[in-house]
């Protein structure tokens, strides 16, 4: 009982820096495009991680282990989930894109029925879709920049469907995998696979470019908070969390990185907020804490 509720603790952690990650990305993005900052971001973490690994920080074991699972699940997260998302990003609304990031959990509430077998709740799984109705609510009205493409569609059903797959089968492999060694197998795939497409992108400009972005104070301060806080601190988290509670519970915390992101938004960017947000904030919050009410009533049954 004491490690499930430390695991929800660290879900929790997880979600409330992606929340703050979208501000650190917009103040990076003001310098760098959305490829060259993966590159740089995974990378740094990818470097950190090693540090750490050689001063004896944590301990990997990959020999003697299959990797069946653990490879498509470093694929999933980030490698796929981050291109479809910034893509879709640019061939969808703003408003649109957060809909369809919002399926996320609910979409992994039934995958986690299928491969996982675990047990299908109705009432679980309608306070799921509660917090999902939140984010809608304060999604949709949010005013269109642009319109919706094919493209733009196919992009973000790729975000939801790697998003959903990488939650269970970070569970799936819990069993052989540590969390610290599945977060270093993700962020083994990110720097390798962002790597790889910034060069093809940038060619020989990729270091200067890089050495170019650093100059900026700013930039330095938000991909230092990607790198290692937003990546390997969150990561680390939620693939903690993923070991002891079933990835239903695990997932339906993932909105409260939206109402999170909304608040860094108000207090640090002066944005507004208002009625929409705040019937959007309670559906969120009474969803996540019915969802875990039942999961813990389970959990005690």
């Amino acid at each position: 009982m004491l490690k499930m509720k430390k695991a929800v603790l660290f879900a929790i952690l997880g979600n409330v820096i992606f929340g703050f990650s979208f501000l650190a990305s917009k103040i990076a993005l003001r310098t760098v495009d959305p490829v060259l900052l993966l590159a740089i971001r995974f990378t740094v973490a990818f470097v950190v991680l090693n540090v750490l690994l050689l001063l004896g920080a944590f301990k990997v074991r990959f020999k003697g282990k299959s990797l069946g699972v653990l490879i498509p699940m470093s694929i999933c997260q980030p490698v796929i989930y981050f291109l479809c998302e910034n893509y879709g990003l640019q061939y969808a609304t703003s408003s649109f894109s957060g809909l369809m990031i919002a399926m996320i959990p609910a979409v992994t509430f039934l995958l986690a029925t299928v491969i996982l077998k675990e047990p299908f709740r109705m009432n679980k799984f309608a306070w799921a879709l509660c917090s999902v109705a939140g984010v809608c609510v304060i999604s949709v009205t949010g005013g269109g920049d642009g319109g919706v493409s094919v493209k733009g569609v196919l992009f973000l059903t790729g975000a939801v469907a790697s998003g959903s797959l990488y939650a269970v089968l970070s569970r799936k492999c819990s069993d052989t995998f540590t969390a610290m060694e599945r977060t270093y197998a993700m962020f083994a795939a990110g720097c390798v696979s962002f790597l790889a497409i910034a060069f093809t992108r940038e060619g020989g400009n990729l270091v200067p470019a890089c050495v170019q972005a650093c100059k900026t104070p700013e930039f330095v301060g938000a991909v230092l908070y990607l790198a290692v806080v937003s990546s390997i601190v969150a990561f680390f988290s939620m693939n903690y969390a993923a070991t002891y509670l079933p990835v239903t519970q695990t997932s339906s915390f993932a909105n409260l990185a939206t109402l999170v992101s909304i608040v860094a938004g108000v207090v640090f960017l002066g944005e507004t907020f208002g009625a929409k947000e705040v019937v959007g904030a309670v559906l969120i919050l009474c969803g996540v804490f019915m969802l875990n009410r039942a999961d813990n009533k389970t959990a005690a049954a």
